[in-house]
C-alpha cells in the first residue's frame, strides 16, 4: 500500500478495441462455417481515492464481443469439436477495491468483482446416439461458461515484531478467496456447473537485506488451511441413448491442505 501525505482522487476512463484471429484448430475443425475473427470493444470508467491510511476504488466495465468463438457441443463430419461464432455476447461488471492501514503493523485489503457475462442467442448441441446425429436447442441470454458472476478476495497482514525504521520485516498474512458458480457449458444449467467455493490460505514471510542482496525473503505458504474439498475446472458431456438423455460431468479436484517454502533474492 502506497502512502500519500494528502488525500488524492482521480477519475479515469478508456475505450479500447481489440481483434483476434481464430486459432488454427478453429479452421481445421470448422463444422458448418469458416470461422470469423473476434472483435472486442472495452469501455471502462473508474474512480480512485488515496490517502495515508485508506485506498479505495471502483471501476465499471462493459466488454462487447462480436463473433466470439465458443464451444457449443457442435462436432464436424469427423467427430471433432468445433467452436462457433456467436453474434452477440458481452461481459459487464463493477470492480471494487479497498485497503486500510490503521497502524504501521496492520493492513487489511479486499476486492470484489460483480459481473454479468451473457450470450444473447445460442444454439447448444448434444449427441444423439439413437439417430447417429446431434440434437440442437436454442437459448437466450445465458451465462458464458466458466465465468463466475462473483469473484472476491480479502487479506489481513500483521507485522508483530517490526519497528517502522527496521530493515527486517516479519509478516503474517491471512488470505481469503471466493469464486461463485461456474457453468461447464453455455446452457446455464445448474446440473452442469461447478459449485461456488471459498478458500483460506496463510503465509509467513521474513524479509531482510545483506551487503550483496537488497532484499532476501523466506516464505512459508499454507494453502487451503481448512482442507476444503472443491473443484475449479471440468467439462460436461450430454447424450441421448435409448430415448434417455444423460449428462455426465467430469471435475478436476484440487488439493487439500498443502504447503511450500520459498526463498527469493532481489538486487
Amino acid at each position: 500500500m502506497k502512502h500519500a501525505n494528502t488525500a488524492q482522487s482521480k477519475v479515469y476512463g478508456s475505450v479500447a478495441i481489440a481483434n483476434k484471429e481464430p486459432n488454427r484448430n478453429d479452421f481445421e475443425a470448422g463444422a458448418t462455417q469458416v470461422p470469423k475473427h473476434e472483435q472486442l470493444t472495452d469501455i471502462e470508467l473508474g474512480y480512485q481515492f488515496n490517502s495515508r491510511k485508506l485506498e479505495a476504488g471502483i471501476n465499471g466495465y462493459y466488454m462487447k464481443y462480436k463473433n466470439q468463438l465458443i464451444a457449443t457441443g457442435k462436432i464436424n463430419d469427423v467427430g471433432a469439436d468445433a467452436r462457433i461464432n456467436v453474434d452477440n455476447s458481452y461481459r459487464a461488471g463493477i470492480e471494487l477495491t479497498t485497503a486500510y492501514r490503521p497502524a504501521y503493523w496492520l493492513q487489511a485489503s479486499a476486492n470484489a468483482t460483480f459481473s454479468r457475462n451473457k450470450i444473447k442467442n445460442l444454439v447448444q448441441y448434444n449427441v444423439d446416439y439413437d439417430n447417429d446425429g446431434q440434437l440442437s436447442e436454442s437459448y437466450n441470454n445465458t451465462d458464458i461458461s466458466f465465468s463466475p458472476n462473483i469473484v472476491a478476495g480479502a487479506s489481513v497482514t500483521f507485522e508483530p515484531f517490526t519497528k517502522p525504521e527496521s530493515k527486517q520485516h516479519f509478516y503474517l498474512d491471512l488470505l481469503e478467496k471466493y469464486v461463485g458458480r461456474q457453468y461447464l457449458d453455455n446452457a446455464q444449467n445448474k446440473l452442469r456447473s461447478i459449485n461456488p467455493y471459498a478458500l483460506t490460505d496463510a503465509r509467513v514471510r521474513y524479509q531482510f537485506s545483506s551487503n550483496t542482496f537488497k532484499d532476501i525473503s523466506i516464505i512459508l505458504m499454507v494453502n487451503n488451511v481448512f482442507d476444503k474439498k472443491y473443484e475449479n475446472n471440468g467439462y460436461t458431456y450430454s447424450y441421448l441413448y435409448d430415448g434417455v438423455m444423460t449428462t455426465e460431468n467430469y471435475y478436476f479436484t484440487q488439493a487439500g491442505t498443502n504447503w511450500n517454502i520459498g526463498l527469493t533474492f532481489g538486487f
